[in-house]
């Protein structure tokens, strides 16, 4: 009987058409199983030929086992007899019965999961129970796959363990894992796959090629005929690589069963991992870009393969830390400090490739990290730890260290509330002061006021002392270095604290921003430098931007006015505003409303009022009319709203009046 094709392409028909067409024969389905498996001597081929044998082979089975157990032309008796016969012949039959069985279980397991119910008996916890029988004896007789220092290299039998563990465990029932003894190893085995194996991440040697491609270029170009970059493409095409998210998967699910220890060394590979991918990526020339339009366009064209593997990594490592995390809320001592410091630390070291989804990553890497960090708010001793080690190194500007600052300022905000009062002066502040103006990096400058803004939340020492010149700073900063969105939330930020705490101090930062506003006459009919420029920034693709109709001209249509204003989107409404010279500054006034209280809310209402009613007629001031009111209306407490009601009904109707 001849082999299996070298190379996978589907279930091999001399082995499926017999075992689907012949009828049932317990004898004749005994040898012709047995004399297959005999007939494939897997013990002198190559490498490459055994790893694409083995996955044939598990589908095979798989695609003949859904196929026949989902047929309603086969009797449940006669399916039962026909599986058991399986069962046996796997059984006795070593690596390639161990494939084999694994292709049974997940042909099961298909079927079990299908919407529509087949009649296929009750056989398949005895499944199970042969499958982690069979890899427990397969561990046992084939201990080379797991000797250290060995974990690098290319093994056809580890990988197609890990392909096959990927596809089978994450849906075997919990109360049949926990029996199995080989859980620890298989999920060793399964991790030292993704992250040392030449056929996925190979400890980012990946990187040092790349590197290598370019230094050695001429032009120091990075490009898609690069030898470096043909092995990705490679990488990414290779039937392994594709079965990342399942082999991930099932490391994730092992996790529930294994031990401390166990959880900790992996732990640790996961965080050595991602210090050696940094440093590599630090010596790459790429990690030098800050932004891509800066790279030529060959090298432009082939950095989407690049990333799309550094996002493959980081989802294999998130998906394995929120199994880690979501067990310690039933087993706290799973996710104890060496293990959250491990975890902070290794995000620490990927930052640079989180970023380039979000600030805070994506949903799962969102949940993770914040998960995390709320464990350590109750221990200042920890919380102080983890700030001290996610501290990048100083004087190093480089892209790749810039995206740890971030996230160790991310870090700090999250953890602020645990931080002693000298931290925050002593080390916080001026680490963070160098950046307060430089927004060249969105994200270092955006983390960087996400701190100042949890100093202020969290009502630190140095808040009082802080708010003015915060306030002087959003002011003197607005439009050249912070967007309108981003004057608005920050001068919410330090009203919100200073009304809580201080009167005369809130009256002081509400007074600068008075003061900004009465320096500018409202008379003017050509939009203002702040107003080009946040027009520019904030509206472009705004509904109301008609490029036919000229800024000056506000009067034109009243009704088409109201039309675009009542359909309530923040965004336009802003747009709108900001055609008037003082817009963007009263937008942030009237913002105050809702944070102030009630000692300063009807001088500061007054203060609105006249400034409104001092501006030319058109959308801009009704815009500004609609956020006053929907502020009054619905963005207060009930004892600020008697009060803002009242005086509504008695001054709004002479702003309304001056439209």
């Amino acid at each position: 009987m001849s082999n299996l094709a070298s190379k996978y392409k589907g279930p091999n028909p001399s082995v499926a058409r017999p075992l689907l067409n012949s009828p049932l024969n317990p004898e004749h389905l005994y040898n012709f199983l047995t004399e297959f498996i005999f007939s494939q001597n897997i013990n002198n081929v190559g490498q490459e030929y055994l790893f694409d044998f083995g996955d044939s082979l598990f589908y095979t089975i798989q695609q003949v086992t859904h196929l026949k157990l989902s047929s309603n032309e086969v009797k449940k008796k006669e399916k039962a007899e026909w599986v058991r016969i399986f069962l046996k012949v796997f059984i006795e039959h070593g690596f390639i019965g161990f494939i084999m069985l694994s292709g049974l279980l997940k042909g099961y397991q298909i079927i079990k999961s299908n919407e529509k119910r087949y009649p296929i008996g009750e056989l398949i916890t005895e499944v199970e129970d042969a499958f982690l029988t069979s890899l427990d004896s397969v561990i046992k007789e084939n201990q080379d796959i797991i000797v250290p220092g060995e974990q690098s290299k290319m093994n056809p039998k580890k990988e197609i363990i890990a392909y096959i563990c990927g596809q089978t465990i994450p849906s075997i029932p919990d109360e049949q894992l926990i029996k199995f003894n080989s859980k620890g190893i298989i999920m060793q085995l399964c991790s030292s796959i993704i992250f040392e194996n030449p056929r996925i991440f190979q400890n980012g040697v990946f990187i040092k090629n790349i590197t290598q491609d370019i230094l050695n270029d001429n032009n120091q170009k990075w490009t898609i005929n690069s030898k470096s970059h043909k092995s990705l493409q490679n990488k990414t095409n290779d039937f392994i690589f594709k079965e990342l998210p399942r082999i991930s998967w099932g490391i994730s699910k092992l996790v529930l069963f294994v031990d401390k220890d166990e959880i900790m060394n992996l732990l640790n590979l996961i965080y050595s991992f991602a210090v050696e991918v940094f440093r590599l990526w630090e010596e790459c020339p790429l990690s030098l870009v800050e932004k891509e339009e800066s790279l030529d366009e060959e090298t432009k064209k082939a950095t989407p393969l690049l990333w799309s593997i550094f996002k493959a990594l980081l989802f294999s490592i998130t998906l394995i830390f929120k199994s880690i995390v979501d067990l310690s809320l039933f087993q706290p001592e799973i996710c104890e400090k060496q293990e959250r410091k491990l975890i902070i630390l290794t995000y620490s070291y990927l930052y640079f490739i989180t970023s380039k989804f979000a600030l805070y990553g994506f949903s799962m890497h969102k949940k993770v990290f914040f998960s995390v960090l709320d464990k350590s708010l109750d221990d200042e001793i920890e919380a102080n730890s983890l700030i001290e080690v996610c501290r990048p190194l100083d004087g190093n500007n480089s892209p790749s260290n810039k995206s740890r600052i971030t996230y160790y300022l991310l870090v700090i905000e999250q953890l602020m509330k645990a931080i002693n009062d000298n931290m925050v002066e002593q080390e916080i502040l001026p680490f963070i002061y160098p950046y307060i103006k430089d927004n060249k990096d969105s994200l270092l400058f955006e983390s960087v006021h996400l701190v100042i803004f949890a100093i202020f939340f969290n009502k630190k020492r140095v808040s009082k002392d802080l708010a003015s010149f915060y306030c002087s700073l959003l002011l003197e900063g607005y439009p050249n270095i912070f967007t309108i969105i981003q004057l608005r939330t920050a001068y919410s930020e330090v009203i919100k604290y200073t009304s809580e705490t201080d009167d005369a101090l809130c009256w002081l930062c509400l007074d600068k921003l008075i003061k900004k506003i009465e320096n500018i006459t409202p008379e003017s009919k050509e939009l203002n430098d702040y107003s080009n420029k946040s027009l520019k920034s904030e509206s472009t693709s705004s509904n109301l931007s008609d490029s036919s109709k000229s800024p000056s001209n506000q009067n034109e249509d009243d009704s088409t006015n109201n039309v675009m204003l009542n359909n309530n989107d923040p965004e336009s409404i802003q747009a709108a505003a900001l055609y008037l010279r003082r817009g963007h500054l009263l937008l942030t006034l009237i913002d105050q409303v809702q944070f102030v209280n009630l000692i300063i809310i009807k001088t500061l209402l007054e203060k609105i009022k006249e400034f409104l009613e001092a501006e030319p007629n058109g959308i801009g001031k009704l815009a500004l009319k609609k956020v006053l009111f929907d502020t009054l209306s619905m963005g207060l407490d009930y004892t600020k709203k008697d009060v803002c009601v009242k005086w509504w009904l008695s001054e709004g109707s002479k702003i309304i009046v001056s439209q």
